[in-house]
């Protein structure tokens, strides 16, 4: 049995009913950027698990959780959806949020191609982090190239702010598995794979529907 499955035994193993266990399981997501892998996972301050590792938390004293990911989907169908993590790009004391977006797009090659791992890891609802923590593999994902966003809004003190956003859309082991030789290809599909690619403008496809049926002589 796994060291995961160990505490979460020991967390079981005391309660008399089932309505009694304050189990929680949180989050933590492996990107593997070349060259500078991150390590974040789904609560506050450092965790530190049995992997011998160290992950960042991405909630705030507020409870504010600064990476935004959507739920994740059994795979064993054979379908493969997109998920796209993002995260808003703050100020941090030594260096202001535009300085770190405009560094973040000039290290974009680090991504596309590259793993993203997410895992599982348990925690005794009102138990303080412990020295180590195990943890479970959950799913790994192959991510596309990233996505910048900036937009001008207003705060509460009415103020114009400029806030700046990267995410990045990942998809199973299952992806391209529909992509089968002398395949068809529909214009909107391939906008959408070039859309995933960073490729701002594919229109290879957009006129398939009027070659079709046609004969051509090549002089």
């Amino acid at each position: 049995m796994s060291e995961f499955y160990e505490t979460l035994e020991e967390y079981l193993g005391e309660q008399d009913d089932v309505t009694d266990i304050r189990a929680v399981v949180r989050r933590c997501w492996f990107y593997d950027f070349a060259e500078q892998p991150v390590r974040l996972w789904q609560g506050q301050g450092k965790l530190f698990t049995t992997d011998g590792n160290e992950w960042l938390g991405t909630i705030d004293a507020n409870g504010t959780d600064y990476h935004k990911t959507p739920a994740m989907q059994d795979g064993r169908d054979g379908s493969s959806p997109s998920y796209r993590m993002s995260m808003p790009i703050i100020d941090l004391p030594n260096e202001p949020a535009f300085k770190l977006y405009e560094e973040l797009k000039a290290d974009q090659w680090r991504v596309s191609g590259r793993r993203v791992i997410c895992y599982l890891a348990i925690f005794n609802q009102g138990e303080a982090l412990r020295p180590q923590t195990p943890l479970s593999f959950f799913k790994e994902m192959t991510m596309f190239s990233p996505q910048f966003s900036e937009k001008v809004d207003v705060n509460a003190a009415g103020t114009l702010v400029k806030k700046y956003e990267v995410s990045v859309t990942a998809k199973d082991n299952n992806y391209g598995r529909s992509n089968v030789p002398r395949g068809t290809y529909a214009d909107t599909i391939q906008k959408e794979r070039a859309r995933q690619l960073g490729v701002p403008l594919d229109r290879g496809a957009e006129f398939l529907g009027l070659l079709a049926n046609r004969t051509y002589q090549i002089p």
